[in-house]
């Protein structure tokens, strides 16, 4: 064997090999993140006064779960989003005012 051939096939067999399943990976991503708008999930932690946490990706999770259920509808604005998980959840807690920032 020459190293051309081994190289091609060897690349081929990889190549073959992994596209399916990471092109379906990719496909059944893209599907998930279309059901919620971009940027929701920092929308959840600053309206929410969350840091990115378990807490906040479980809030992500319910609202993709609702969405895929039907429960809930699809490609709406943040607001929307951020209702429902009030409705469900109750309003967060009003955050606590940093005195020396006020002028």
């Amino acid at each position: 064997r020459d190293a051309g051939s081994k190289g091609s096939r060897r690349s081929g067999d990889v190549g073959r090999g992994r596209t399916g399943s990471v092109q379906s990976g990719v496909h059944a991503h893209t599907l998930r993140s279309r059901l919620l708008p971009g940027g929701l999930f920092v929308k959840i932690c600053v309206e929410r006064g969350l840091l990115p946490s378990p807490e906040a990706q479980r809030l992500l999770e319910h609202l993709r779960s609702a969405v895929e259920a039907g429960e809930i509808e699809s490609g709406r604005h943040h607001s929307y989003y951020l209702d429902v998980l009030d409705e469900k959840f109750g309003k967060p807690r009003p955050r606590p005012v940093d005195t020396e920032l006020q002028v």
